[in-house]
């Protein structure tokens, strides 16, 4: 059975269903090598991977544990500056008003899109940073009461085109004050580089305003 051009597979009459320590995984890489991996080496790595990652535990809303306040402080070496200055890229479906770097300023602050379906904001994590989200936390905006998030999906990519779901809220009515924080847990196996807030239906409105003051994303970081 071809596997790519010049090499081929015999696929055994016995397959086997647990894998020994000495057994192999069979990995190509991307010039096209077969590789061979023992089933022991392999998950060693992927523990080695997950022990050099930071993490950034959830403890209260607006603390600094989050990843972006991390970034902001170029991972504690230096004082705190907005994660844009530091590689933390910011984008909205559109702005209907406020700054999108607003929504990383550690301040009571206000942004919104248009009221357009599907509205979002997204964080790209910059470089080669990826997060295993397991929270995250919004906060509603500074200067108007309304508008509160109802329906939205935080999503996570590694490439920012193909969206995997990561928490989903339908008819959430939990935020109903200005500058009121939001946590939610995250169930997350895999490590992403860009997130969103992608909205799914009407906010408190009865528009599809995306309406917020602020996004803090926790977990296990990597660079």
């Amino acid at each position: 059975m071809p596997l790519f051009p010049g090499d081929s597979f015999q696929v055994p009459t016995l397959i086997k269903t647990t894998l020994d320590d000495s057994d192999y995984v069979l990995l190509v890489d991307p010039t096209g090598t077969l590789c061979k991996i023992t089933k022991a080496n392999f998950l060693a790595s992927l523990s080695s991977a997950d022990d050099n990652a930071t993490s950034k535990t959830y403890v209260s809303v607006g603390d600094n544990n989050g990843i972006f306040y991390f970034i902001g402080t170029s991972e504690d070496t230096s004082s705190w500056v907005n994660p844009t200055s530091n590689g933390l890229i910011i984008q909205s479906s559109s702005i209907g008003s406020g700054s999108v770097n607003s929504l990383v300023d550690r301040s009571n602050s206000s942004f919104y899109t248009n009221s357009d379906p599907n509205s979002f904001v997204s964080f790209f994590l910059g470089g080669t940073r990826q997060l295993k989200c397991n929270y995250y936390t919004i906060k509603t905006r500074a200067d108007s009461s309304d508008y509160y998030p109802r329906n939205w999906n935080l999503q996570g990519s590694n490439d920012g085109s193909t969206w995997v779901d990561l928490d989903i809220q339908i008819n959430n009515t939990a935020l109903n004050s200005t500058n009121q924080w939001l946590a939610l847990p995250v169930s997350s196996d895999v490590a992403y580089s860009y997130f969103r807030i992608y909205t799914t239906g009407d906010n408190s409105a009865g528009y599809r305003h995306l309406v917020l003051g602020e996004v803090e994303l926790y977990g296990k970081y990597s660079a």
